[in-house]
Formats: C-alpha cells, sequence, structure tokens
C-alpha cells in the first residue's frame, strides 16, 4: 500500500539485508519532530491558531491509517 499525503513521511525504499532485518529509507525531515521543537522551547507556547492547524494537519494525516502507537516523535515540523 502507497500513501501519499503531505504530512506524512514518505517512505523511499526497502532494503532487505536478512530474514531478521529490514531497513526502511524514508524522506527527509529536516525540521525535526514535533516533540523536539516542543522540548526546545519550554518557555514559548502556540497560539491556539497554530494549535489547531497542527491538530487538523495530525488528524488528517492520520485519518485512514491504523496506527496504534501515535506519539509527537512521527510528527515533523
Amino acid at each position: 500500500m502507497e500513501i501519499d499525503h503531505p504530512n506524512i513521511v514518505k517512505l523511499e525504499g526497502v532494503y532487505y539485508e536478512s530474514e531478521d532485518c529490514i531497513y526502511l529509507l524514508q524522506e527527509l525531515c529536516s525540521g525535526g519532530d514535533l516533540f523536539d521543537r516542543l522540548d526546545a522551547q519550554p518557555e514559548e507556547h502556540y497560539s491556539e491558531a497554530q494549535c489547531a492547524r497542527l491538530v487538523k494537519q495530525m488528524l488528517s494525516a492520520v485519518r485512514s491509517i491504523a496506527q496504534r502507537d501515535l506519539k509527537l516523535e512521527f510528527f515533523c515540523v
């Protein structure tokens, strides 16, 4: 299954090294992840409008995907 969404990291390739190891090559997210961004600026807060935009992007990205381990580290900024 191939997913093409602007808020989901793209899978560029899959490399099988052995029966026990699979290496995934993903799109580069040079801005880092959302958790690190929030952790780096504890004194600054996002406005309600900024939070609404981020949550809308997150929900748009995961609405059609079954995800059991959703956390801020999985969202690129």
